[in-house]
């Protein structure tokens, strides 16, 4: 009962969902089911009558009117079931449409700590991948919704229509054959059949169902493999090149092959299970049919019912035992569902613990901003050591300070505590002496402007991935890229800064190099024109002579505004104010570039002395 309950509390969160993503839709799936059934109830009354006006020898008049009637309701109900169905179709694109853009939201908007969870990642993949394989989840919500419908209407119309099989009596005399067939008991006894039957089926193809997903659970790892294939290596251009020189479509081809032989195998023993199960489905189908039918025959033959009213009601009993066993199996594959649905659920309601300052951010005519770390540590989740220990150090605006280390030593950590990607675990940060968790995050955002090692361009025109929106001033979009030395290749391209980036979207994008890519990350960096500006190793596949050019560049560009470089590379920051150095998450040394280098004992003197070999010329 507790099972029972939860899968209807969650299937009728569900409906309710679908509803919101798409007003109307249960709506109109619920009109067009109903047209739908209907046609098939007018039909067999309509040969019934006839065949009894037959019997009875009725006028030619008679015929017509009932042939009239049956073609106008059937034309009305198919007009009227065609226009719902072009509605529902509709309805459910908006649904498609309006749920991937609710998922989509919800990843682009949730806190980062919790976007980069192993746990949000796996939820997210499993639920894309659930719904690629068979559509689990929400989807099968508004697929099932019709059928469940049509189920309920068709039930309905054909206990209306049988209940008067088995208490008409047909004013015969209430003995032998006629009594036994007029009785309570043999009423019973076939409803009894017909409940059976569609009793037996619901619970096979609950069987089928729990099979269904069970297959569909063993297969889920292989279309991982092979989604992956498809995205990063089959549709990806970018991939060919790699591809092609080192032979790689054989190995590709192969694996591809053998995930096909084991999803096949799973498959395959599921699909021999389901016919076995639908063999059964139908047998017992047909004999609860076969049963209604023989009762009603009885009856006519005896006199109580006319002949017309067999093909009345044998019509309405099958309508009667499919209407049933769609509702029960309708009701088996959804209670199957349920726990992709409590997935999807459950990804929608994840949150995370950043705290949502409200203070906003003071406006220094000045730029007079101080940040401050003080003993500040940080572990990520389900880590046991800590990527940062007792950081204290501040700078303000108009300092450059550089930041560099070892790989792992706890760089980029510290930029994303400080953009408020992760809060502190221990100590606190502060803005002009207020812990940054008080303000209000959107505004806090607005004093940094970042450049990530692993930075993302996308495939938008130039000038919208400067500027990271769609209204842009052009004028600042083309000093800045000149500002950065791009001002000859955007002449080169088809449409200047309105030339889309890659093909993936417009023949008319442009390929660009990896030098290229980093300067126009640079460039939209200095377009948010913010007092912070941070670069996060973003040069790191330059060699050291160009990464120096490539600082003392944006060194002069960056002018009054404070400027934080990291770089495990020492010779990018001879120019800076100030410098600290990192080594497995502690600061070790902070100071200028000569009393650093001083310090003979100290990390930064050895990680010069050991990289002095490639910056001689500098």
């Amino acid at each position: 009962m507790k099972k029972l309950k939860r899968d209807f509390a969650l299937n009728l969160r569900g409906f309710k969902e679908v509803n919101r993503l798409s007003p109307h839709f249960i709506t109109f799936s619920f009109l067009t089911s109903l047209f739908g059934v209907v046609q098939p109830f007018i039909g067999f009354f309509m040969v019934s009558y006839i065949v009894d006006a037959l019997l009875t020898q009725k006028p030619i008049g008679y015929y017509i009117a009932v042939v009239a009637i049956s073609l106008s309701l059937t034309l009305i109900c198919n007009v009227t079931a065609a226009y719902l169905r072009q509605k529902t179709n509709e309805k459910q694109k908006f649904f498609y449409w309006y749920k991937r853009k609710a998922f989509n939201e919800r990843v682009m908007m949730m806190d980062f700590e919790l976007l980069e969870s192993p746990k949000t990642h796996q939820l997210n993949q499993r639920i894309k991948n659930i719904e690629r394989t068979n559509g689990s989840g929400l989807l099968q919500v508004t697929w099932f919704i019709g059928e469940f419908f049509s189920g309920i209407v068709s039930t309905a119309l054909s206990v209306a229509v049988i209940v008067s099989l088995f208490f008409t009596s047909g004013g015969a005399k209430a003995d032998g054959w006629i009594g036994l067939l007029n009785s309570p008991i043999s009423a019973v006894i076939v409803f009894a059949i017909m409940i059976c039957a569609a009793i037996f089926a619901a619970r096979m193809n609950k069987k089928q169902s729990d099979g269904l997903f069970k297959a569909m659970d063993e297969v889920t790892e292989g279309n991982v493999q092979y989604n992956y294939y498809l995205e990063n290596y089959l549709s990806d251009y970018h991939a060919g090149k790699d591809v092609r020189v080192y032979g790689l479509a054989p190995l590709i081809l192969r694996d591809l092959m053998d995930i096909h032989k084991v999803c096949s195998s799973i498959l395959g023993k599921m699909g021999n299970a389901s016919g076995r199960n639908l063999g059964a489905v139908d047998a017992v189908s047909a004999f609860s049919g076969g049963v209604v039918t023989l009762f009603a025959v009885a009856k006519a033959f005896w006199g109580v019912i006319s002949i017309g009213s067999v093909l009345r009601y044998t019509g309405a009993a099958t309508q009667f035992v499919g209407g049933l066993m769609s509702m029960f199996s309708v009701a088996a594959r959804l209670s199957s569902n349920t726990r992709f649905l409590e997935q999807y659920f459950e990804f929608l309601e994840l949150k995370g613990e950043r705290y949502q300052g409200t203070l906003p951010v003071e406006k220094r005519n000045d730029n007079q901003y101080v940040i401050e770390f003080k003993n500040v540590s940080f572990r990520y989740a389900g880590a046991e050591e800590y990527a940062l220990k007792n950081l204290s150090f501040q700078f303000r605006v108009g300092e450059k300070l550089a930041v560099v280390g070892k790989n792992g030593s706890g760089k980029t950590t510290m930029i994303k505590l400080l953009v408020r990607l992760y809060d502190p675990t221990e100590g606190e940060i502060t803005l002009n002496g207020i812990d940054i968790r008080k303000y209000s995050y959107e505004e806090y955002l607005t004093l940094f402007s970042v450049v990530f090692q692993d930075f993302k361009l996308f495939s938008f025109p130039l000038a919208q991935n400067v500027a990271a929106a769609l209204e842009y001033e052009q004028d600042v979009v083309s000093s800045t890229l000149d500002k950065t030395g791009l001002r000859d290749r955007v002449e080169t391209m088809p449409r200047g800064i309105n030339t889309p980036l890659y093909k993936d979207f417009d023949e008319d994008g442009v390929e660009i190099s990896g030098g290229e890519a980093q300067k126009i990350a640079l460039a939209r960096a200095l377009y948010k024109d913010a007092p912070f500006i941070i670069l996060d190793e973003p040069t790191a596949a330059l060699d050291p002579i160009a990464e120096f050019d490539v600082y003392s560049d944006f060194d002069k560009i960056v002018g009054s505004k404070s400027a934080i470089y990291i770089s495990h590379r020492l010779s990018s920051c001879r120019f800076c104010d100030n410098i600290v150095v990192f080594d497995k998450g502690s600061l070790v040394q902070h100071g200028s570039h000569n009393s650093l280098l001083s310090a003979n004992n100290g990390l930064y003197h050895a990680l010069w002395n050991a990289q002095a070999q490639y910056y001689e010329q500098v």
